[in-house]
């Protein structure tokens, strides 16, 4: 008679096969967490590697749209860690509905990191982290930065969700639907407009996320391959949880006390958060420095050669300690002007 398996546990991680992953080197994995769903996780860690870094995406993000990225950071000498957040790549759904961007409050993606970090990376992880995040991730790495000051030696900060664009409707507006349609229990539900789109039918003309066109549709060719990648629009209750989030964070109080330093990277042509927000929390970090990518979209790592050589520069300078390339970007402020320690920079095109 065959033993009985012992229940799963928060922490626990088994492999799981994932052929695109292994194939460019990394290794694949299911973490459960403190609530029991399983999140994909997956971490490079070649042989001489001398450093460490996580990686975080944003909403509806997954790990193969940045195997490119991956790779790149593995040549720079990274061991690199990454997951994807609940609700979205091949983590578990918190709603039936798979194509429903979901969560009821951002605690709940803190928690998840948290144990990412203590119950995964630091087994391994041999000295100081760093974390290089994006967007929605690079907000909740803010918010993980404040509760737990010594977790990242440094963080990178792509396109941060300090606060976000609200298209037609004033901000005040969609907060109020928000917050009525999750008191009437329609949490949820989609927001207006936020179906279940598919990706692969957006056009590149005009998109908001990035000027290279090639990688625009990497991400469609990975969704066709695989559609369980796939996420639709959010739900009125990501909506209210991330205004919620947003409230707390975008306060220059609450962030004067992170001490580790930041770099924030800013699209010029950002339709989808909001800049003004990123320069004034800029401002308020004591050890931040801000630039800005001319001609960039919102999704940084996934924009022209040209660009990402750019971001590359401006990041390895930061890592490395060492002062930027002489010409990679030229003063838009000082540290006067914006109360931070480290000026606020434009990167020319």
């Amino acid at each position: 008679m065959t033993a009985a398996r012992p229940a799963a546990r928060p922490g626990d991680t088994a492999d799981t096969p994932e052929p695109d992953i292994e194939a460019s080197g990394g290794r694949a994995q299911l973490l459960v967490a403190r609530d029991g769903l399983k999140l994909r996780i997956a971490s490079w860690q070649p042989p001489g590697a001398t450093r460490d870094i996580v990686l975080l995406g944003g909403r509806s993000e997954f790990i193969e749209k940045f195997l490119e990225t991956i790779g790149e950071l593995v040549q720079r000498g990274f061991r690199v860690w990454t997951f994807d957040w609940r609700g979205q790549g091949l983590s578990g759904r918190e709603l039936s509905d798979p194509l429903k961007g979901h969560i009821e409050r951002y605690e709940t993606y803190l928690d998840d990191l948290d144990l990412f970090l203590g119950a995964v990376v630091r087994r391994t992880a041999t000295g100081p982290l760093i974390v290089l995040a994006n967007s929605m991730g690079g907000h909740i790495v803010l918010r993980y930065m404040h509760d737990h000051p010594d977790a990242f030696e440094r963080a990178v900060l792509t396109a941060p969700m300090f606060d976000i664009m609200t298209g037609f409707y004033p901000a005040g507006i969609a907060r109020g639907y928000a917050a009525v349609a999750c008191w009437l229990g329609l949490g949820d539900h989609f927001i207006p407009g936020g179906g279940e789109w598919d990706r692969a039918t957006l056009p590149f003309y005009d998109n908001k996320l990035t000027s290279d066109h090639d990688r625009f549709q990497d991400e469609v060719g990975w969704l066709a391959r695989r559609p369980a990648l796939a996420v639709g629009g959010p739900t009125y209750a990501w909506v209210h949880a991330t205004f919620v989030s947003i409230d707390l964070c975008r306060n220059p109080a609450y962030v004067s006390s992170i001490g580790a330093p930041i770099l924030v990277v800013s699209a010029s042509d950002e339709r989808i958060v909001r800049n003004d927000i990123q320069v004034m929390l800029s401002g308020a970090m004591p050890r931040c420095r801000r630039i800005e990518l001319a001609g960039a979209r919102h999704e940084i790592l996934k924009e022209t050669d040209e660009i990402r050589g750019r971001f590359w520069n401006e990041f390895d300078a930061f890592v490395g300690m060492q002062p930027a390339p002489a010409g990679s970007a030229r003063p838009r402020g000082n540290a006067a002007e914006t109360g931070s320690a480290l000026s606020t920079v434009r990167s020319p095109a």
